[in-house]
C-alpha cells in the first residue's frame, strides 16, 4: 500500500458510531467488527477522499504517537481491515 492510496469502505457493510467505538457489519458473512478508538478513527478516514498518508497524520495528531509507530499501525490495521472485506484501495 503506497502513501497516495486512498482506502474507501466497502459499501456491502453497515457501520454505525457510538462513542467513540466503530461497529461494521459484514452483509455477506453477518460478522460484527468493533474498532478501537484509533481502529474507529482509521475506518472512518476510509472514505475514498483521504490518503493513506493523511490518516497516518490524523493518527499522529490525536494520539500524541510517533509518525514511524503511526505508520506500522495504520498500514498493518488497513492490510487486515482490507483482509476482512471492510475496505478497498
Amino acid at each position: 500500500m503506497k502513501p497516495d492510496d486512498k482506502p474507501r469502505q466497502n459499501e456491502d457493510t453497515a457501520a454505525r458510531r457510538i462513542d467513540d467505538v466503530f461497529y461494521v457489519i459484514d452483509s455477506e458473512t453477518s460478522e460484527l467488527h468493533s474498532f478501537n478508538k484509533v481502529g474507529s478513527l482509521v475506518y472512518e478516514l476510509s472514505d475514498g477522499d483521504h490518503t493513506v498518508a493523511d490518516i497516518v497524520a490524523a493518527v499522529v495528531e490525536q494520539f500524541e504517537v510517533d509518525t514511524q509507530t503511526a505508520e506500522r499501525d495504520v498500514l498493518e490495521f488497513l492490510e487486515a481491515l482490507i483482509a476482512k472485506n471492510l475496505i478497498a484501495v
